[in-house]
């Protein structure tokens, strides 16, 4: 938690923190879609516009956090609901599957 001395400024979460490629982290704000998200998700979409590499780069990383998220929903290690997590896998298989 970051504070400016009297209020809380930020929030931040290492909990998925990887070394890499800096889009992983937009996939990940995409793949969970929060609705309080969803101005920063519209502005990245908006800079991102027609970027085909971006657009597959984006989808490719929310598949593999899904894949994780699954795995680990499974084997008990988070307590995600493992049948949104299947349906959100499916949804993007199905956009995969349109891009093409």
């Amino acid at each position: 938690v970051l504070s400016d001395g009297g209020v809380i400024t930020a929030v931040i979460d290492w909990d998925r923190a990887l070394i890499g490629d800096a889009a992983y982290d937009e996939a990940n704000l995409f793949f969970w879609s929060e609705a309080r998200l969803q101005p920063v998700l519209s502005l990245l979409s908006a800079q991102h516009s027609g970027d085909e590499d971006w657009a597959r780069r984006m989808l490719c990383y929310q598949m593999r956090i899904c894949l994780q998220e699954l795995c680990e929903s499974i084997t008990g290690l988070t307590p995600v609901d493992t049948e949104w997590l299947l349906a959100r896998c499916a949804r993007l298989v199905d956009q995969a599957q349109r891009a093409d």
